[in-house]
């Protein structure tokens, strides 16, 4: 069985990590493992990993994104 990592905020609710484990399930077709870790610097969103591939949504990452453009 495949473990799935997920870092959330700490205020990310069980329903909403649970909808998040069903989505991953869902989309790979398999049954995962699942492993939260919390972390307020998230700031919000999600970081999944899964054997290294890493799927970012949180807002830190989209952040710093963004700041990488507006430089100049």
């Amino acid at each position: 069985m495949k473990k799935l990592v997920i870092t959330v905020t700490p205020d990310t609710s069980k329903e909403l990590f649970d909808r998040i484990c069903r989505g991953f399930e869902e989309k790979t077709g398999e049954e995962l493992s699942f492993e939260r870790i919390d972390d307020p610097s998230v700031i919000g969103g999600f970081i999944a990993d899964m054997d290294g591939d890493v799927y970012d949504t949180s807002i830190a990452t989209k952040l710093k994104e963004m700041a990488k453009h507006i430089r100049l």
